[in-house]
């Protein structure tokens, strides 16, 4: 389980690269998010943060540490679990342009912090 936890945790901003790849940037700017989307970036750079914290413990204390229960602790924070969240997100790659819309907000906020 912790294994597939950390592709997951790997897989967004894979994603994100991909359908930044394949993508026109002038798309994207076409893209009007929805509440959802914002709320979907919102779970996004609270990811981030936490996987953020987690990496900064690791290099203080000179180990590989991994926190699944972060994960699972922000996603509970929104009301979600590991498969609501991965039913949430995989739609969003049949729609490569909304989902670096999306992903670019999380970074947004994630800046702010």
């Amino acid at each position: 389980m912790g294994q597939r936890r950390t592709i997951i945790s790997w897989l967004m901003p894979a994603l994100i690269v991909v359908a930044s790849a394949c993508q026109a940037p002038e798309s994207m700017d076409k893209v009007e998010l929805s509440a959802d989307d914002s709320s979907f970036a919102d779970i996004l750079s609270d990811l981030h943060h936490a996987d953020a914290a987690v990496y900064t413990e690791s290099l203080e204390l000179k180990l590989e540490v991994t926190r699944p229960e972060a994960r699972d602790s922000i996603l509970a924070l929104h009301g979600l679990d590991e498969a609501s969240f991965m039913a949430r997100a995989e739609p969003l790659i049949n729609e490569p342009a909304r989902l670096l819309a999306i992903y670019n907000v999380a970074l947004d906020m994630a800046q702010e912090r």
